[in-house]
């Protein structure tokens, strides 16, 4: 009992620092490398190592920390990026059952992109609903969006 409060504390700050160095990452780098998704590698490294189900628990945690800062609506980020993970579980579980380098590739383009179509999902329904919302530049969030899954995807590679 003792040693899986432990366990919880330590991936509870682990996480916290996690979500910090992604802060950190995301306001000190220049421009394309700014878009380096580092929850995604971490939520990413955790589901390969442990092949648990509680990564979808641990990206919604993740992106509770993140919704914190809000960029946007409240819940867009949350709702898409726990979803990914969860279609990145199932695929991970039921189609790449190996660990080779290009299996996990092909598991975080996968990842990003189901976050960034769910994401611009979310984000289109959103605006819709809200009548005081601006207007979205598609375009540039899927510009962005692009070098967010070939840089992540290429530090994730060579990490892994």
């Amino acid at each position: 009992m003792i040693i899986e409060d432990f366990r919880f504390l330590f991936l509870f700050l682990l996480t916290l620092g996690v979500v910090i160095l992604h802060f950190g990452i995301v306001y000190t780098l220049p421009f394309p490398f700014d878009k380096i998704n580092i929850l995604f590698i971490y939520l990413l490294f955790y589901l390969l190592l442990t092949e648990r189900g509680n990564v979808v628990w641990l990206a919604f945690l993740t992106h509770i920390f993140i919704e914190v800062f809000p960029s946007n609506i409240f819940g867009v980020t949350l709702l898409s990026s726990t979803i990914a993970f969860v279609f990145s579980y199932w695929f991970h579980l039921f189609y790449i059952t190996n660990r080779k380098w290009y299996g996990a590739s092909m598991l975080m383009i996968f990842t990003l992109l189901s976050y960034r179509i769910l994401y611009s999902i979310t984000l289109f329904i959103s605006h819709r609903i809200s009548s005081s919302s601006g207007v979205i530049q598609w375009k540039e969030l899927w510009q962005l969006g692009l070098y967010e899954v070939l840089l992540t995807s290429f530090v994730f590679t060579v990490l892994y």
